[in-house]
């Protein structure tokens, strides 16, 4: 083997090696894409949620 085909396998591996690497970050990113989604949807308010928590704070502040 020639110093040329050597670097030319050792470039092949670490180019497949940064493949992967990107792929498991890719796989990463969508799970933690997918986790926002699913909190965002556990901690959306409705404006009929909203006024009922202000009309609980109300009642709080009233009582003191």
């Amino acid at each position: 083997m020639t110093l040329g085909s050597i670097l030319l396998a050792l470039f092949g591996i670490i180019i497949l090696f940064q493949l992967f690497m990107m792929y498991v970050m890719y796989r990463c990113i969508r799970q933690q894409q997918d986790e926002i989604d699913l909190l965002q949807g556990k901690t959306s308010f409705s404006e009929d949620d909203l006024e009922m928590l202000i009309k609980a704070a109300r009642n709080v502040a009233d009582l003191r």
